[in-house]
């Protein structure tokens, strides 16, 4: 894996690109609209390319979100997981923070153990900052924010996306007014296709 330098902005582009998480092409997204790129965190690879991803998001919670302002870091299933496991390490290693993390099932199970949320216990009025991939329309993460509050008895806060792939402000600041937490992303779509245009061959 290359090494990293540069903004926080652009060392992330480029381990999406080392990842080949980030695909260049013709996609259409869940909202219907199409765009010439596609970020599938899926594709990360391995522990190197992983740790990398996990850094930025540790250092954009430090330097943005606060690491007081949570208790728990939670990633929805499925490919939020590992992201908010990797952040989680990273907040460890690289500033000595430690906070648990947290995650669901698509589904509670019927036999075992049955709890619909795996990882660190939340505790009633617990903090969560979730963790996840992409915003596109926001439809998602509603969905997580509602199910966590019709399952849980936590205070979802707020929500760090890699990608901020929406039309513009008036989707942040819709999900931020419809579920009355905050919203945070390390690279907007227009910047990160700077980015890549900059530093990518054609």
């Amino acid at each position: 894996m290359a090494a990293q330098s540069g903004s926080l902005e652009e060392r992330f582009v480029a381990a999406l690109l080392d990842s080949g998480a980030l695909l260049r092409g013709e996609f259409k997204l869940k909202s219907g609209r199409v765009s010439p790129y596609f970020v599938d965190f899926g594709r990360i690879p391995d522990g190197p390319t992983l740790a990398a991803v996990g850094r930025c998001y540790a250092e954009k919670i430090v330097r943005d979100v606060g690491v007081d302002a949570f208790d728990v870091l939670f990633g929805p299933a499925y490919k939020a997981i590992p992201l908010a496991v990797a952040t989680s390490i990273a907040l460890h290693a690289q500033f000595g923070i430690a906070k648990g993390y947290a995650f669901n099932r698509k589904q509670k199970k019927e036999y075992g153990e049955v709890s619909l949320f795996l990882g660190a216990r939340l505790e009633r009025g617990a903090r969560l900052l979730i963790i996840d991939d992409v915003l596109t329309d926001g439809g998602t993460k509603v969905e997580t924010i509602e199910a966590l509050n019709a399952n849980a008895d936590v205070r979802p806060m707020g929500t760090l996306v890699g990608v901020d792939r929406s039309d513009g402000p008036d989707v942040v600041a819709g999900f931020e007014k419809k579920t009355g937490t905050s919203f945070w992303s390390i690279v907007t779509f227009s910047r990160l296709a700077e980015i890549e245009a900059r530093t990518q061959p054609r």
